[in-house]
């Protein structure tokens, strides 16, 4: 591959980057607000997110400037070739705001503890459903007839797809503050919201870098990947 051709490939794999970014976040704050809405709870609709309209989840301005970031360190530096795992990480951690969290009222729940519990467990659930549809999509399109020129972009966006939806999934099971099961443990064990509000930012950050660079997280993201794409395409 001529050097014209991988800056070219870098530059269309940045540009899908932000959709797939983008729709499964969408996918997470929608599920989320669907079932806290058939729970009892319109305040995530009230606020705006019961919509796939991604404006209404992600900050897509500073979605698309990291991609493009990412994107001219791939091309200045074609040797770290950055894997999709750790740009995530890197957005979470440098971008703590870039993603709009889907508060509810568990006074609205008939049972709070249940309703708390079920709406985390559904934004989880909507980004790994969002993997499971990336994933068949990967193979409809594989068997369609449509021109080598068209396939590639389109066969690569369902493959970020995928990909953000499987990672997303996996962070949002780690105890660590904004995440869901964070949200869980706190919803379940009240005595630990002290911890967790004041304490645990610092020590989460320093679990999730350990986590990340000790492939942890992407060993755990692989097997669900791997689950998946055995469900798929066996």
């Amino acid at each position: 591959m001529t050097i014209s051709a991988e800056i070219s490939r870098e530059i269309i794999s940045g540009i899908l980057f932000v959709p797939a970014l983008a729709f499964s976040m969408t996918l997470r704050g929608f599920s989320r607000a669907l079932v806290a809405k058939w729970l009892g709870d319109p305040t995530p609709e009230d606020n705006g997110f019961l919509t796939f309209d991604p404006t209404a989840h992600v900050d897509l301005l500073f979605t698309a400037l990291f991609a493009a970031v990412l994107t001219i360190i791939d091309i200045i530096i074609p040797s770290s070739q950055i894997a999709l795992g750790p740009k995530l990480t890197a957005m979470f951690l440098l971008l703590p705001n870039w993603s709009k969290r889907v508060e509810v009222n568990p006074l609205n729940f008939k049972n709070s503890t249940l309703g708390i519990t079920i709406s985390s467990i559904s934004g989880m659930a909507g980004t790994f459903l969002g993997a499971v549809i990336a994933a068949y999509l990967i193979r409809l399109v594989s068997f369609a007839s449509i021109p080598t020129f068209a396939l590639e972009p389109i066969i690569l966006s369902f493959i970020l797809l995928f990909h953000c939806c499987i990672w997303f999934t996996t962070i949002q099971l780690l105890p660590i503050p904004e995440f869901d099961m964070c949200e869980i443990i706190m919803n379940h064990f009240p005595q630990t919201h002290s911890f967790f509000r004041y304490m645990a930012p610092p020590i989460g950050s320093l679990i999730f870098i350990s986590l990340m660079v000790f492939n942890v997280l992407s060993a755990f993201a692989g097997i669900m990947a791997l689950i998946v794409s055995l469900f798929v395409f066996i």
